[in-house]
């Protein structure tokens, strides 16, 4: 850093740096080395020059003094190494726009799909009129989406089966009841499957709400705890034996049925409705959930991850504790355990990050790029998938079931009166970290100016002030020896020291322009003053 005495350093000061990287790349040279024998800038001992540190930091800062481009460097990149040097660091281009110009030069096209922008989109609350909320009599222990985004069923407590209308968020026709609680309902062809607590399994017709077929997949006393649909193949992995010769001819997709008391894995034809697999698992292993990334499925027990071949063959075991929940986000399948999750490389079959939540997580799904968690304090929350950070939370005390329907969420509560409701989702310039209650959300943050850093030292520590007393936390300047990214806004804390803000408690970081706009609790000062109490 030339300027030690400016805390403004961010992005910009890096792409003055990535310039001079670009110049030494053309040039093989080292930077500002041509005024080594100038008096302006150096001392003469006779035998050798000195550097004035102080003469050649003013004349880079308050002068533009720059090394000298020669004239043999190529026009674009020499305009681009240039841009990057400008004396005012918000006309220097940002890293984006460096990278496009490269690839311009390099003949490398435009991506047709700006993964990365559309990643990065605020998560908004749409028109709180939209968001909705509906008694129910009974509870409702979990939801399947059927017919594209027609209906949503919802399985619930006292053996019924009732159909939503998606568009008239209400029942449309009479309850079906199938005398036992629903946990799962997973949609194959133009079916719903319905699992239940006496080891059967309902195939349903979502039109007429009416059963197609009961199949007696486990003991009459088993709990069905997952219904997976199997995307599978007749290939086994690379280096492994060939597919047993019962497994050929079989449809594409199978489904899986697991209990948890018996530890079996059922494999189902969806189109004749015949076993054509059984799966024995050890004792006891407490199976929680099931998931599949690429041809392997993930089968989630309480104390292993059990890697499956499609096919039904185990290839891999992984250690793990009390997981409650598994989802596959691309190339990731993040699994929930307790007060963390846990995020893996399917590819590497390994555990790559780990999130801590501070409750436990009982739900993970995906919903507009981004995965979500709801856990046990009533807290949903969007997890990028790349920074790994929150961009918006909800909370909504009481749930038992979520489910991701088209851009809405829908969830159900156990408070009384029992209800199920939606939040609706768009994308907009605000980001929504908060809703104070169920159909009552709250739209956060504002025009850029209202976000940006606070011109004076007062405002800075006013605003600083009221975020410590309504929060709980203790933000103080620090400085983040790790790659670091805005818990606030989502975006990286550039520069090398006293980057942005910290909470002493919790660690909570944020850039100093996003202090004002955090709404996240101190979950560590929560806890202790409810200790307190």
């Amino acid at each position: 850093i030339i300027d030690s005495e400016n805390e403004s350093y961010d992005e910009q000061s890096d792409i003055f740096s990535l310039g001079m990287v670009m110049w030494e790349i053309a040039t093989r040279k080292l930077p500002y080395d041509e005024y080594a024998s100038d008096l302006r800038y150096c001392t003469n001992f006779g035998t050798f020059w000195e550097w004035k540190p102080q003469n050649i930091k003013q004349a880079i800062i308050k002068e533009n003094l720059r090394p000298t481009v020669p004239a043999v460097v190529p026009k674009d990149y020499r305009d681009l190494i240039l841009s990057c040097w400008e004396f005012s660091p918000a006309k220097r281009p940002k890293a984006t726009q460096v990278v496009r110009q490269l690839e311009e030069m390099l003949g490398i096209p435009a991506p047709t799909v700006p993964v990365e922008e559309k990643l990065y989109e605020p998560i908004t609350l749409g028109d709180p009129s939209l968001s909705w909320q509906t008694q129910m009599e009974t509870k409702v222990w979990s939801f399947g989406v059927c017919n594209g985004l027609q209906y949503v069923v919802a399985g619930c407590g006292d053996g019924s089966l009732r159909r939503f209308d998606v568009a008239a968020r209400g029942e449309t026709v009479k309850p079906l009841s199938i005398n036992t609680r629903c946990f799962c309902l997973v949609a194959v062809n133009n079916h719903l499957w319905a699992s239940s607590d006496t080891g059967q399994v309902f195939v349903l017709d979502p039109n007429t709400m009416s059963v197609v077929k009961v199949m007696q997949a486990h003991g009459s006393k088993e709990v069905v705890k997952a219904l997976l649909v199997v995307e599978r193949e007749c290939t086994e992995p690379q280096g492994e034996a060939a597919a047993p010769a019962d497994g050929e001819g079989l449809s594409q997709k199978v489904v899986w049925s697991a209990s948890s008391t018996e530890c079996t894995i059922v494999a189902i034809d969806p189109q004749t409705f015949d076993i054509v697999d059984r799966i024995q698992l050890e004792a006891s292993c407490g199976l929680a959930c099931m998931v599949q990334c690429g041809p392997y499925v993930w089968v989630c027990c309480y104390t292993q991850i059990l890697l499956f071949h499609c096919c039904g063959k185990l290839h891999k075991t992984l250690p793990s504790s009390k997981v409650t929940s598994a989802v596959r986000m691309r190339d990731r399948v993040w699994v929930a355990t307790e007060d963390k999750i846990n995020i893996y490389d399917a590819s590497q079959m390994r555990r790559v990050s780990t999130i801590t939540s501070g409750a436990t997580v009982k739900h993970l799904f995906v919903l507009n790029d981004y995965v979500w968690s709801g856990d046990a304090a009533g807290a949903l929350n969007a997890w990028h998938p790349n920074s790994l950070y929150s961009v918006c939370r909800l909370d909504v005390q009481n749930l038992l079931a979520l489910a991701p329907v088209g851009g809405e969420l829908w969830f159900s509560t156990s408070h009384h009166p029992t209800s199920v409701g939606g939040y609706v989702f768009g994308a907009g310039a605000a980001l929504a970290t908060t809703a104070a209650a169920v159909g009552a959300p709250v739209k956060l943050g504002g025009n850029r100016e209202s976000r940006g850093v606070p011109k004076t030292q007062v405002q800075r520590e006013f605003a600083l002030q009221l975020q410590q007393k309504a929060l709980g936390h203790n933000f103080v300047v620090a400085t983040f020896t790790r790659f670091t990214y805005c818990q606030v806004c989502g975006e990286f804390i550039w520069g090398l020291r006293k980057q942005g803000y910290a909470c002493e408690v919790c660690h909570y970081p944020c850039h100093f322009r996003c202090v004002r706009n955090c709404s996240v609790r101190c979950q560590a000062a929560t806890q202790l003053s409810q200790g307190n109490s």
